[in-house]
């Protein structure tokens, strides 16, 4: 038997009702994809009259396109100070962040853009705001080397930071407050690895020490002043903290000298400027060995038969031997290097 249709039985949503939500909904869609799509359209070749026409057409400076880069932070990697200030004017926020965590500001230290990190810090951009530990300033120091002089871009960069407070690295320590060369009067080690020779004499006047502890990432006590930057042979770095009161013979927790880190790490231009200030070529470690030891020890299987005689010279202890080893043994270290590389070949 077929039962009979209801007639009254009634629809989830009226038709009138369904047809009103798809009209709608075609209207927002039409609208998300028109040019009022309210975020600035960015590429290479837009030119700033272009955002301005944009901007007073109702787009958000703030808001993400598509590709999900900031528009202000894509200013500041294009290096286009104007627009930056366009953006700014129109609203945009100076501390926005990537995908990564990175402010206008750190992009504009790392690619050394004095000028447009003096305008974001005058418009209340965060100056010790922090990605992986480091502040703009430190990211600044990472790209800048001893070669720079007062007219060059990273050093500008860096300059402005420091006037307007800028540390380091921002993290908390037991050794006092943070400084834009590490905490306390303590260096830290990168900004030793990486600053140039203006900022550490700067940083001594300001009350880091040339003597103390150096600090890690970690805080961990890792040598002295001297000691690292004979490590990565920072040749004006070496005469800056020599200039100022370091001591070419202080040693380590092992007993290292700073002659023997340069020895290691064949650092000739920071050994020679030690040896002038009367680092001892004779001071050995606590396991006994000297400079003279460590930089034959750099490559055991080539000084082994090769320049191991000058070793045996070094126990004596005769001050002639000590000397001639001293000045001239780290010269050898890169020969034998080359000689061992092609012997290993056959």
């Amino acid at each position: 038997m077929v039962a009979a249709h209801d007639s009254n039985k009634q629809w989830p949503v009226r038709p009138a009702k369904l047809l009103q939500i798809l009209i709608v909904a075609l209207v927002a869609c039409s609208y998300k994809n028109s040019g009022s799509s309210n975020y600035l359209e960015f590429g290479p070749e837009t030119s700033i009259s272009d955002i301005e026409d944009q901007i007073r057409s109702g787009a958000d400076p703030n808001k993400l396109p598509p590709n999900g880069h900031p528009p202000l932070l894509l200013a500041v990697a294009s290096k286009q100070l104007d627009l930056v200030g366009v953006l700014i004017t129109a609203g945009a926020k100076v501390d926005v962040m990537d995908s990564y965590g990175r402010t206008p500001l750190m992009l504009a230290a790392f690619s050394g853009q004095p000028g447009i990190a003096e305008v974001l810090l005058a418009n209340g951009a965060a100056v010790n705001a922090t990605y992986g530990n480091f502040t703009a300033l430190g990211y600044a120091i990472s790209k800048s080397n001893s070669g720079l002089n007062t007219e060059d871009n990273y050093l500008k960069t860096e300059q402005i930071l420091i006037s307007r407070g800028a540390v380091f690295m921002a993290m908390k320590s037991k050794e006092g407050p943070a400084r834009f060369w590490g905490f306390g009067s303590h260096f830290e080690q990168s900004f030793l690895r990486y600053a140039p020779s203006v900022l550490v004499a700067e940083a001594i006047s300001q009350g880091a020490s040339p003597v103390a502890e150096v600090s890690t990432a970690k805080h961990d006590p890792a040598g002295f002043p001297l000691y690292w930057a004979s490590t990565f042979d920072r040749t004006q770095e070496t005469r800056v903290l020599l200039a100022h009161g370091a001591n070419p013979n202080q040693t380590s927790l092992g007993g290292k000298s700073a002659l023997a880190a340069g020895a290691v790490n064949d650092s000739l231009g920071s050994a020679k400027l030690l040896l002038a200030a009367g680092a001892k070529v004779d001071l050995a470690d606590s396991y006994g060995r000297t400079p003279l030891v460590w930089t034959a020890e750099l490559e055991t299987s080539i000084w082994s038969f090769s320049f191991w005689p000058m070793g045996r010279i070094q126990t004596r202890k005769t001050k002639w031997a000590s000397a001639y080893c001293g000045k001239f043994c780290i010269r050898l270290t890169h020969m034998a290097r080359k000689i061992g590389r092609k012997l290993y070949r056959y």
